[in-house]
């Protein structure tokens, strides 16, 4: 999107500005699977006006942001019901406005219907508390194989491997906010949390399940490793989920180790 098409040079200075502060480090990501009606408010022919573009990004902590340009000579409303999250922030950026929040809507699928935006006007939506939560695959960006509970333990120190996707409950995990930006993960056949092995932070240790109690070797984050993939990030360790040795097969261990560019450490999260 060439944005110097819609505003102003002073304007686009201010959306420079803004991004930094909002939407840096995070990645663009499709949304439909993740927010159930983003295809009713991000195309224009539902937008009940035309002249309304939309980009959709994900940040590092799950939460959806939009960026709206209205490209014409006049105001535009955009039909928001279909956001998510329990409220959104509204930054107006254009060169009559601050980069700051001009209003802050109640949303989540009932609440208010519509926004109206400036013309030629660059706007950021930020969806607050619209982080990642449910259930989700994990498919490595090295193998294209799935992350899984190995040999359907439901035992303390079961191990964590890569295998075929197959749409099997071992196959699939709950992932749930616990503050911070940080989440559990827990595997939907066991019960039971992917947790690094003896709390260690060291490289090389293994990632396995255990019990959920809420400490930080059960925690993880989320953070882009581009083109639609992320790290999958240990709050104890600093460490990121890696296939060990780079093995290919199915059956490949998972260990952490420290985060670099390799596809072995790059997992595409999606709904199974």
């Amino acid at each position: 999107m060439i944005l110097e098409s819609y505003v102003t040079p002073a304007a686009v200075i201010v959306f420079s500005a803004i991004c930094t502060q909002v939407i840096e480090g995070y990645y663009v990501r499709k949304m439909d699977s993740d927010s159930s009606h983003f295809a009713d408010f991000a195309d224009p022919a539902n937008n009940g006006e035309r002249g309304i573009d939309v980009g959709a990004f994900r940040r590092n902590d799950g939460q959806i942001v939009l960026v709206v340009v209205n490209d014409s000579n006049s105001n535009r409303f955009m039909n928001l019901s279909g956001l998510t999250g329990s409220c959104a922030d509204v930054y107006e950026v254009s060169p009559s406005k601050s980069a700051s929040v001009v209003s802050s809507l109640s949303v989540n699928g009932g609440g208010e219907s519509s926004y109206v935006f400036p013309k030629k006007s660059v706007n950021i939506i930020v969806c607050k508390n619209s982080g990642f939560s449910g259930e989700y695959k994990f498919i490595s960006a090295y193998n294209n194989r799935a992350l899984e509970n190995q040999y359907w333990s439901n035992s303390n120190g079961g191990n964590i491997a890569m295998y075929d996707y197959l749409g099997q409950t071992n196959q699939k995990w709950i992932v749930t906010p616990v503050g911070g930006g940080y989440y559990k993960i827990i595997n939907k056949f066991s019960g039971k949390a992917m947790d690094v092995a003896g709390w260690s932070t060291a490289n090389g240790w293994n990632i396995h399940q255990w019990s959920y109690v809420g400490g930080n070797n059960q925690k993880w984050r989320f953070e882009d490793s581009g083109n639609g993939t992320i790290n999958i990030v240990s709050k104890l360790s600093g460490k990121c989920a890696d296939i060990e040795d780079w093995n290919y097969g199915n059956n490949a261990n998972v260990q952490q180790w420290t985060i670099g560019d390799g596809a072995n450490q790059k997992w595409q999260l999606s709904r199974p």
